[in-house]
């Protein structure tokens, strides 16, 4: 199947949700920022290596679901997505997350599954609405003790061969699979 860019046809500033799930897309248009009352994003099952730093002009977006690419990064202006509250990154190249991510105050889901990252940034401490984390397929060296202050966290899932050391605030919400 041929590789393509992805392109928008139609007035896009009162489209609230995007579904789009081919093995044959490569990259989300920088139009994308045009889109004011976009709550919802999926693009999954693609060929996606970046995610345009327009995205982050989204200020109503809620969920972006951008699992199973080949992302190797996310950009750091999804801080402005202020009512970001579930991201999906599972099953890309990222190896690394932006610590600006912290700034996304009514983040809940975080999964970030199979991919390459090596630690979690300290600042996601600074979600205080955070349910969830999903880590496992990742190598991480540590889990930063600033997640403790995440009181609404009730799972965490990393790894079961990996021997690091768990804050002792989290070994009762840390699942290794």
């Amino acid at each position: 199947m041929p590789r393509k860019p992805f392109h928008f046809r139609y007035n896009i500033t009162r489209i609230c949700s995007i579904f789009y799930e081919n093995r044959s897309i490569i990259n989300i248009p920088p139009e994308i920022g045009n889109c004011s009352a976009l709550q919802d994003l999926c693009f999954t099952e693609g060929l996606l290596m970046n995610i345009p730093p327009e995205l982050g002009n989204c200020g109503n977006l809620q969920k972006l679901t951008l699992s199973n690419n080949q992302l190797t990064s996310i950009p750091s202006e999804l801080e402005n997505c202020s009512q970001l509250s579930e991201l999906f990154l599972d099953n890309n190249l990222l190896t690394s997350i932006p610590s600006t991510l912290g700034n996304c105050n009514k983040l809940e889901f975080f999964y970030a599954s199979n991919n390459k990252l090596t630690n979690i940034p300290l600042e996601f401490g600074k979600c205080n609405e955070l349910k969830v984390l999903k880590f496992e397929g990742n190598q991480l060296t540590g889990i930063p003790s600033e997640l403790e202050n995440c009181q609404k966290l009730t799972s965490f899932t990393i790894s079961k061969t990996l021997s690091i050391n768990i804050p002792p605030d989290l070994e009762r919400i840390v699942s290794k699979v």
